[in-house]
């Protein structure tokens, strides 16, 4: 099977493993709760994310591989249900994914910590519905 197409393959949920080896303090607060609900977002995130870079690749951002995220199960599945993404669990998701799979090490530039944006730190990861649900 090619790369591109495979799936990350998690088997029992791994979030307080990797959150114990990875929480650094700068994934947004709520995050690692977030993750334990929406693994299927993060799966599907880095599968994105191999796809892209196996198409030649050697940056991408982790902003746009959400909104198509999102697009696709708005606009192409006719969901109103979309997926649960807060922007303040982006670079979070980011970060995560070039932790987890080795070959998407420095595919997202991490500008500043995720713990950093603007919303108040304890509604990171805790919206949902609408646009950016």
């Amino acid at each position: 099977m090619q790369q591109s197409q495979q799936t990350l393959s998690l088997g029992p949920s791994p979030v307080d493993d990797w959150r114990a080896k990875y929480d650094d303090g700068t994934y947004p607060a709520g995050f690692w709760e977030w993750l334990a609900d929406n693994m299927h977002v993060f799966q599907e995130f880095v599968r994105l994310a191999l796809r892209t870079q196996a198409r030649g690749q050697r940056r991408w951002s982790a902003d746009g591989l959400c909104h198509v995220l999102r697009w696709r199960t708005a606009v192409r599945e006719h969901s109103d249900a979309g997926f649960k993404i807060n922007n303040c669990a982006t670079a979070g998701l980011a970060r995560l994914a070039m932790e987890v799979s080795p070959r998407l090490r420095g595919f997202f530039e991490i500008r500043q910590p995720p713990g950093s944006c603007a919303r108040p730190r304890s509604s990171c990861g805790a919206q949902r519905g609408g646009s950016h649900a």
